[in-house]
């Protein structure tokens, strides 16, 4: 009972601060809008896949960008299974039809995807000079996400913990796994790499 009520006052209090953030974000839509879209394209999940699968093919002696696509494949599931499990609307303040899809809109919040990707592609790329940027677009990319309406902040910490989780368990606790898809990856790389 106690439990229930905790959980109820912390949904409360998680979507009270989420619409503050996004009626303070509102006044100035005019002018971010176009930024908060731009933030949203940049994180979407289709292209990473599209321009990571291309960097694989076309440079397949850097196993990072295979060892990237997993992560991105693992993400994709990781998120899906989270929607499916918690099954969590969106906010229904905002407009939610605008979203850059393929087929209908995605009408569950947690966890953020977008975040998730966004800060398991900054852990990912951590160690190199330019991580610092990826840093600030990781973080620009889940801020937005309140800002424009699109989730709660707690799909946003939501999203967090799932990135973290990905990039953590990613070379060790599911390495083998890992280990095989990128065995995997790999033989198909050859296999289209030889018949041209």
């Amino acid at each position: 009972m106690l439990a229930g009520h905790i959980k109820d006052q912390a949904a409360y209090l998680d979507k009270n601060i989420s619409y503050q953030i996004y009626s303070l974000g509102r006044r100035y839509q005019k002018q971010t809008r176009k930024y908060l879209k731009g933030l949203e394209y940049s994180c979407h999940g289709i292209p990473w896949l599209t321009l990571t699968t291309l960097l694989c093919y076309i440079n397949s002696s850097n196993t990072s960008y295979v060892h990237l696509l997993i992560g991105l494949i693992f993400d994709i599931i990781y998120v899906a299974v989270a929607k499916a499990s918690f099954r969590r609307r969106r906010p229904t303040y905002a407009s939610q039809e605008d979203q850059m899809i393929m087929i209908g809109y995605d009408k569950l919040s947690f966890p953020s995807g977008h975040t998730s990707r966004a800060i398991y592609v900054a852990l990912f790329y951590s160690g190199y000079w330019y991580s610092l940027f990826i840093w600030i677009w990781a973080l620009a990319v889940s801020g937005s996400r309140v800002v424009y309406g699109r989730h709660f902040v707690g799909d946003l910490i939501g999203g967090l913990v799932v990135g973290y989780f990905n990039y953590v368990t990613q070379f060790t606790l599911f390495y083998p796994i890992h280990a095989m898809m990128e065995w995997f990856i790999n033989s198909l790389l050859m296999e289209t790499a030889g018949g041209d």
